[in-house]
């Protein structure tokens, strides 16, 4: 009796179970259904952004339009494939993988989203710059397109940011299918993405100040000559005056510094005032606006030049500018020809690189003095910014992009006064301030008396890291420089120098691993150095040897993960340098993943970044 009072009432809670099964597996399959359709609308919407990409770099901008369109359309349906879920949405996001899924496609949707509509934005107004109705428009007519723009730009930054923001979020999640993928696509594109559009909206902020879209603008245009050397380039030759307001731009003054120099006497330190390697100088010499790169930091160089000039009874600059002859050539190449009227030449993209080596290294021609022959570079300088000042159409972008990559190299620096403008460029690495990093570092440093032959100079770095358990460690390196030009070069073909290599952040000089320096010199930005005097003779080379002991090398991740990051700063304009890098891990710690190259040559700027294990 008691078992067949029992079975009424086991029977109607087993099927009220197994209908409770039913529905969560309804659930599930409806979910599973909806998000594999977010995933497949998001995977779509992610080619086409890829896509769109490339049409941009190739400035196929009608292409990049459709293809960004699909994008939108793509993450609208993930969009919505999400929110056809309804109340089962609430249901799912308690499941705890469902739950991981649905944030997922969310937080992609937005991003892709974001992406995607600024994305044609930029497009939309980049396109009035590359397909004018007008292309002879002259650059006056231009600024109104040109601040849209940028504040165009400006807003998709913010959008960019946005949606790294909402997949890093995603970082620990695990993503299934289509969806793991679309999130580890986009998390590596990103960077890419937020760098360039970090670029681009600095680039915009500093092309509107230099046109005088903001109002008049003034600005020092320097050129360096890395054929004597300089830490920041070369030996300042000339200079000259930008003038800008709403997009008329004037080239009102130009001439060799040592010329202004002689004609503005108060513009001027005197030696027992400059910096020492001036009172090395045998005579000891006055620091003038043609030496004021002094340091690796040209952001320093720039206020000291801005404040020569108005040292000098000049009127105060907006900024400075520098470039160094391989910008000149980028520039050359963009013009098509340029003709150099003191010298009777036309300068092209094939041959801009041999006059100006043929000029500078060259024996004397055309009744031209030693002198003279090098000034066809501070010629060339000239004739070419008197030829940008009249560019239109599309060679307004190539100019840009030329500029960008010596921007990037270090081959051009730009200074503003405008603390906005010098912050977006600041960021970039633009202004070629001594970056205040953490990890290893070196910046190389040469002040080359009284010698033209830089672009004979090689340099290799044998730079030797010993890290330990706790962090810190030592870093050594030795600089082998060779002078490839024989006697038969100058009359004066050695490389008697002044060299002041900056190291990490907090390092202390190891003197008894290291040559005994000339003198001590100030850290800059929390980089040490000191002074060492070097010469290679012709055909010959000499050594210098640094150690510095660093108490954090490491940046340390979690109790087992660590990170090593090493910057360096070769000598901007020259090539050929090589690093020879060995680094040495405490006993039982390993790389995670391939180790950095042992072997790298010095084309621009090094940024290194590897990770280390000590489980």
């Amino acid at each position: 009796m008691g078992r067949s009072l029992s079975l009424p009432r086991l029977w109607p809670r087993r099927r009220l179970w197994q209908l409770v099964l039913a529905a969560v597996l309804l659930v599930l399959a409806y979910s599973a259904f909806r998000l594999i359709q977010a995933d497949l609308a998001g995977s779509a919407g992610r080619n086409d952004l890829l896509q769109a990409e490339h049409a941009m770099q190739k400035r196929d901008i009608p292409k990049a339009l459709r293809l960004l369109r699909s994008a939108d359309r793509h993450f609208h349906d993930m969009r919505a494939d999400l929110d056809a879920l309804g109340v089962i949405q609430a249901i799912g996001r308690r499941v705890p993988l469902l739950r991981v899924q649905i944030r997922g496609a969310d937080a992609l949707a937005a991003a892709g989203s974001g992406l995607s509509q600024a994305g044609i934005a930029v497009a939309i107004s980049s396109d009035r710059l590359i397909h004018p109705h007008n292309p002879d428009r002259p650059l006056s007519e231009a600024v109104g397109d040109l601040r849209d723009v940028g504040a165009t730009v400006t807003t998709a930054d913010a959008a960019v940011h946005a949606a790294q923001q909402r997949v890093d979020s995603l970082d620990g999640y695990r993503l299934l299918g289509p969806l793991g993928s679309a999130r580890s696509d986009m998390k590596n594109r990103l960077g890419a993405i937020v760098s360039r559009i970090d670029e681009l909206d600095g680039a915009m902020a500093l092309t509107l100040d230099v046109i005088g879209a903001n109002g008049p603008r003034r600005y020092l245009i320097l050129t360096q000559n890395p054929d004597e050397v300089r830490p920041t380039g070369g030996y300042i030759g000339t200079y000259g005056l930008l003038s800008a307001s709403g997009g008329h731009i004037e080239l009102l003054q130009y001439g060799a510094g040592g010329e202004w120099s002689l004609a503005h006497p108060r513009a001027a330190i005197p030696p027992k005032d400059a910096p020492f390697v001036f009172q090395y100088a045998t005579p000891p010499q006055q620091q003038t606006i043609s030496n004021v790169n002094t340091s690796p930091d040209f952001a320093a160089a720039a206020k000291l030049a801005a404040w020569f000039w108005q040292r000098g009874g000049e009127k105060p600059v907006n900024g400075v500018l520098s470039l160094e002859p391989s910008v000149l050539a980028r520039l050359v190449d963009v013009l098509g020809s340029v003709r150099v009227p003191a010298y009777h030449e036309t300068v092209t993209a094939a041959n801009v690189t041999q006059r100006m080596d043929y000029y500078t290294h060259g024996a004397p021609s055309r009744g031209k003095s030693d002198a003279q022959r090098k000034d066809f570079i501070a010629e060339l300088a000239h004739a070419v910014l008197a030829r940008m000042l009249k560019v239109h159409g599309d060679q307004w972008l190539d100019a840009a992009n030329a500029l960008r990559a010596g921007l990037g190299q270090r081959e051009a620096m730009v200074w503003s006064a405008d603390p906005h403008v010098q912050s977006a460029i600041a960021r970039l690495g633009w202004d070629g301030t001594l970056p205040a990093t953490t990890g290893d570092f070196y910046a190389d440093a040469e002040w080359e008396y009284a010698a033209k032959n830089g672009s004979g100079l090689l340099r290799t770095f044998d730079h030797t890291v010993t890290l330990r358990p706790d962090g810190s460690g030592s870093a050594t390196t030795v600089m082998t420089l060779r002078n490839t030009y024989d006697a038969k070069h100058y009359a004066n073909p050695d490389s008697l120098s002044y060299v002041t290599p900056y190291g990490p952040v907090g390092g202390v000089l190891d003197r008894s691993r290291s040559d005994e320096p000339l003198r001590n010199e100030p850290d800059m930005r929390g980089h040490p150095t000191a002074g060492w005097v070097r010469t290679a003779q012709p055909l010959g080379s000499t050594e210098l040897r640094v150690t510095w002991n660093v108490p954090e090398l490491l940046t340390q991740v979690d109790d087992h993960t660590w990170i090593y990051q090493l910057t360096w700063l070769p000598q901007p304009g020259h090539h050929g340098d090589v690093l020879d890098l060995d680094i040495q891990l405490p006993r039982g710690w390993h790389w995670v993943g391939p180790p950095p190259s042992g072997h790298i040559s010095l084309t621009g700027p090094l940024h290194l970044t590897a990770k280390i294990t000590s489980s």
